[in-house]
């Protein structure tokens, strides 16, 4: 597979990326097992502001303990008595592969299962990455990541290519049977060859999007999944309660085609089809980001993918203010300037003189604010 930039950010200074892994298991670990108490959910939240690359990495952490949650057999193999042998727990991993066809949908954790959190103890103990796991189960796995304003082209082995955007992560995994897709974070722009023999699946967060030949957006909101298509016909489904999708088939699957976009929130039921308004699918690949009655919480979060510094809505009041603008992606500073003019809010910057970046805060504006 080839991937090209689209645009070099400057590199971040950071921890290393072993020490990530190992902040990101523990979380991890302990979001998959039970409920956060309060004190604790303010930690995580911090640390996942803390450098953009947490939240991809913790991701893929929760995944594969929630992968390996499914593993017949693991909870067994977890309290094996004596040493394990690399190649026993990779031929577990081998079974897992051959025995289980839906594998790859997001799945809740199932406590009875706790064995899953030794299993991560166990890629610790022999090095193994969560790409290497992944390789054993998918022969053709690759993964790609953009950092802040980074744009990445990737063409695929059977021609297809995907623009991911910036601060944006997926994984690839191609078998004879079917090409998959993992949406890990951010948004990516899909134009998929045809190969009736093997469909195309994009996959995120309890959302699954079916095309065999077509053009389309996928974006992760904070709200929930926004897909978009340019051109052909795609089936967007709610993957996250397979249970409710056999109740109420029509509530749980949609079709769009072109010109239409739909919304599937982290929570409830997919929204109806809507007709796109403004700017069509993709048109960030050109450098400018057009929105049309989107909400403010919306559009800072996608901000942040673009700039270095940090955009924060101190005021939850705001956060749902309809938005329709247009600028390019290296202009968040005017966007924020114009912003602060058509709404009622005011924005403050902040310095940062340790990184020389400036941060942003908004806040509503009062009515004695001038």
């Amino acid at each position: 597979m080839n991937s090209r930039n689209l645009q070099y950010p400057d590199p971040l200074e950071a921890k290393t990326a072993d020490v990530i892994r190992e902040e990101a298991s523990r979380w991890a670990a302990l979001t998959c097992s039970e409920e956060l108490p309060a004190d604790l959910k303010v930690e995580f939240e911090n640390w996942k502001a803390a450098d953009v690359r947490h939240i991809s990495v913790y991701e893929d952490m929760f995944s594969l303990m929630a992968d390996f949650s499914k593993i017949d057999g693991l909870s067994e193999m977890a309290e094996h008595e004596g040493p394990l042998s690399m190649e026993r727990f990779l031929d577990g991993l081998r079974d897992f592969k051959s025995t289980t066809k839906e594998w790859a949908r997001p799945i809740f954790w199932d406590p009875a299962k706790i064995g899953a959190i030794a299993a991560m103890g166990m890629l610790i103990i022999f090095g193994l990455s969560a790409a290497y796991i992944s390789s054993v189960i998918w022969p053709s796995t690759n993964s790609y990541i953009t950092q802040v304003a980074e744009l990445k082209e990737v063409t695929l082995p059977d021609g297809s290519i995907i623009t991911l955007g910036a601060m944006s992560k997926l994984t690839v995994q191609f078998s004879d049977n079917e090409r998959r897709v993992f949406l890990n974070n951010g948004e990516a722009f899909f134009s998929i060859e045809k190969d009736a023999k093997r469909p195309f699946y994009v996959v995120t967060e309890g959302t699954e999007v079916r095309v065999v030949g077509t053009k389309f957006d996928v974006r992760r909101g904070v709200t929930g999944i926004q897909v978009a298509v340019l051109k052909g016909v795609v089936q967007v489904v709610d993957i996250e309660n397979r249970e409710e999708q056999k109740k109420k088939p029509s509530m749980q699957t949609k079709i769009l085609h072109a010109g239409e976009k739909i919304t599937d929130p982290y929570r409830g039921d997919i929204k109806q089809v809507e007709k796109i308004t403004g700017a069509m699918p993709g048109a960030w690949r050109q450098g400018r980001l057009v929105y049309a009655s989107v909400r403010l919480a919306d559009l800072v979060a996608d901000a942040n993918r673009y700039y270095k510094g940090k955009i924060v809505i101190n005021d939850s009041a705001i956060a749902d203010l309809s938005v329709s603008i247009s600028f390019r992606a290296d202009q968040i500073e005017e966007m924020l300037e114009s912003l602060s003019v058509t709404l009622p809010i005011k924005v403050v910057s902040q310095m940062d003189r340790e990184n020389n970046i400036v941060n942003f805060i908004i806040s509503p504006k009062r009515a004695n604010t001038i």
